[in-house]
């Protein structure tokens, strides 16, 4: 009957390693498609760039005053809202609610991204994800969400 009673606890343990690994997964990677998207934005007066926001469940829709033309504040900000994401929650959104942002996107601004922001890291996502899970699998070290 011991062996029975360890087995449940050690798999009990098993079950929540894994949920862990697989949210700081989740988070490593929205952070890191989050600062791909940040990073590609160009840069006028830092107001674009700025509007970029992470929010957990509902889509954020306001719009931010303000600017930050080193990006660093808007990374900062929505590194935070990802360690607010958990299992438990539904959706991990990205957003930018600037009217020209998708003219920015789509290049018919004199504020160019030819490729865009959000298309051309969706495309790297596929390794964003591997490298998420690698360094989570890995140990974690230097794992900012536990």
């Amino acid at each position: 009957m011991a062996r029975r009673t360890q087995f449940s606890v050690d798999l009990e343990k098993e079950i929540q390693e894994a949920q862990d690994k697989a949210e700081d997964t989740v988070k490593f990677a929205a952070l890191g498609l989050f600062r791909a998207i940040v990073l590609k934005t160009p840069v006028d007066t830092g107001h674009l760039a700025y509007n970029w926001q992470v929010s957990v469940d509902n889509p954020e829709t306001s719009e931010r005053a303000g600017v930050d033309p080193d990006k660093q504040n808007t990374i900062s900000e929505g590194q935070a809202n990802v360690g607010k994401w958990t299992l438990n929650n539904k959706m991990l959104w990205i957003a930018n609610n600037v009217e020209y942002a998708e003219d920015i996107e789509y290049g018919k601004s004199k504020l160019k991204a030819p490729q865009g922001m959000v298309r051309v890291s969706l495309r790297e996502f596929d390794s964003i994800f591997r490298g998420a899970a690698m360094k989570v699998n890995t140990g974690g070290r230097g794992n900012r969400y536990r």
